[in-house]
């Protein structure tokens, strides 16, 4: 009779603590409510805990949690949080690759730069400007602005982006790859440079056709999330010989 009481009481404390504890619904309705109040952090929290409790439903809420990641990324991005921002853009595409952007993760990397360069104004103001330049293709009043601040005495400053490609054999192919296409960037800000002087700031940037100078490295820097910084000049005599 005793051993009776003793299972019937497991059994009410079975019923007690399981009604105390959120169902794996309960966890998934409650990171889409968040979800649709901005709420990214909470959303976060509470999908996360869903898709631990629930992998049979992971189709529906890896899409969920990789917008609650990249929601969460842009407010970082916004309080000039880069690193962070970043590492929640890299949580969302973890988790649902169909949210990538590219030009999302160079204004991220552009904001690393920046970061990086915070010691010297007048580099952090050319990566600023070059940022400008580069998402405001028609504003010719960031041309002029980034074209004043990057003659610095007798040579002109400029930087280039470049990103691991997908699918690298090694990360020392990587780390190649990436720093080539920092170095081409860098030679295309010098083309924009060239043809600027010689043509004027009208000419649409797509459309900038100009011998591209070698230009001397300063810096590399490696700014992580396989992305490499290059920091490059040319001095103004061999400006001139390209206009």
């Amino acid at each position: 009779m005793r051993k009776l009481g003793l299972i019937s009481l497991s059994i009410l404390l079975g019923f007690l603590f399981s009604g105390c504890q959120p169902s794996e619904n309960a966890y998934l309705d409650e990171g889409k409510r968040y979800l649709s109040q901005g709420k990214f952090t909470h959303a976060i929290s509470s999908l996360s805990k869903a898709k631990r409790k629930t992998p049979v439903e992971k189709d529906e809420i890896c899409p969920l949690l990789a917008q609650a990641h990249l929601g969460r990324s842009k407010e970082l991005n916004r309080e000039g949080r880069y690193q962070k921002a970043m590492e929640e853009y890299q949580g969302a595409l973890r988790e649902n690759r169909k949210v990538a952007n590219l030009e999302y993760r160079i204004e991220l990397l552009y904001g690393l730069a920046e970061d990086e360069f915070t010691s010297s104004p007048m580099d952090s103001e050319i990566l600023r400007l070059q940022k400008m330049v580069f998402f405001n293709p028609q504003a010719i009043e960031y041309r002029k602005k980034l074209r004043k601040v990057a003659f610095v005495g007798d040579r002109i400053i400029v930087f280039g982006l470049g990103l691991k490609p997908e699918g690298s054999v090694s990360e020392t192919q990587a780390k190649l790859l990436a720093l080539r296409a920092a170095r081409v960037d860098a030679q295309r800000w010098l083309a924009y440079h060239i043809s600027w002087q010689k043509y004027g700031f009208d000419k649409p940037l797509a459309r900038v056709s100009a011998k591209v100078p070698g230009g001397s490295i300063l810096k590399e820097v490696n700014l992580g999330f396989g992305a490499y910084l290059v920091k490059m000049e040319l001095s103004r005599k061999l400006l001139a010989e390209y206009v």
